[in-house]
């Protein structure tokens, strides 16, 4: 018995692998280390059962999940465009509460102080949601790309198609609790974190702003593009996801 135990531990901790559940090893030197550990101390099924503790507490990697929350006193449409590589997708019996107008496209509505988990299942999620009023020009959009397979998760709050409310992201990771947006109105949303003002298609100017947004980079963050201060979006700490989002609508300004 505790040979076997010790061969499904030792699958579990080389390199990258994914377990059963679809969790990961941290990293190599990680893996490395618990493989040694475990030659260590497998004399008894008291080590082995320390082990399991030890892969299962500090080696997992969680996936992400996003709750929809509506903060007001009335009730919302909540709109959701998935990109074309989401894994995520509107259908099947889990998603039968956003009736899909396109193969990419759904919508829902949320009941005053009540939230909506989405139901990812652990996988890749690409999309963009909107409160009130559709994905389109003059929305104010928050955009979500979590439990990605090649790299981290990546959460904004935009404003780069136009503004129409409040949105704001609450990310809990590795890293701890921050909020992303909410913006201050169309306008002066400068030194807001996690938001790209509006039409600032590049977070510092508007380099080929859409929406008849004319160019220019009053409005926009400082800095360069790729370190702009304060920036337009937020990376999260853990390869392949592992954080807790909120998407909060607070209404409209």
């Amino acid at each position: 018995m505790v040979v076997a135990m010790l061969a499904v531990l030792r699958a579990t901790a080389v390199g990258e692998g994914a377990t059963s559940d679809g969790s990961r090893c941290a990293g190599i030197h990680t893996c490395a280390i618990i493989t040694r550990m475990m030659k260590k101390i497998a004399g008894g099924f008291a080590g082995v059962a320390f082990v399991l503790i030890v892969v299962f507490f500090v080696t997992r990697v969680t996936s992400s999940t996003v709750d929809v929350y509506n903060d007001t006193d009335a009730g919302s449409v909540v709109y959701i465009a998935f990109g074309s590589d989401s894994v995520v997708l509107p259908a099947g019996p889990t998603w039968a509460f956003c009736p899909t107008t396109t193969r990419l496209n759904c919508s829902f509505p949320l009941a005053a102080k009540s939230k909506q988990e989405l139901p990812l299942n652990g996988k890749y999620f690409n999309a963009t949601l909107t409160v009130n009023s559709p994905v389109t020009c003059a929305s104010t959009k928050a955009e979500i790309n979590i439990n990605n397979p090649n790299w981290y998760d990546i959460t904004d709050v935009s404003l780069v198609d136009g503004y129409s409310n409040e949105l704001a992201l609450e990310i809990d990771d590795a890293k701890g609790t921050r909020t992303l947006g909410p913006p201050k109105g169309a306008h002066g949303n400068e030194n807001v974190y996690g938001l790209f003002p509006l039409g600032c298609d590049i977070c510092v100017a508007r380099q080929q702003p859409p929406c008849g947004f004319v160019p220019g980079g009053t409005g926009c963050k400082a800095g360069t593009q790729y370190n702009p201060t304060p920036p337009c979006q937020y990376q999260g700490p853990t390869l392949h996801g592992g954080s807790r989002v909120r998407l909060i609508y607070s209404g409209e300004r």
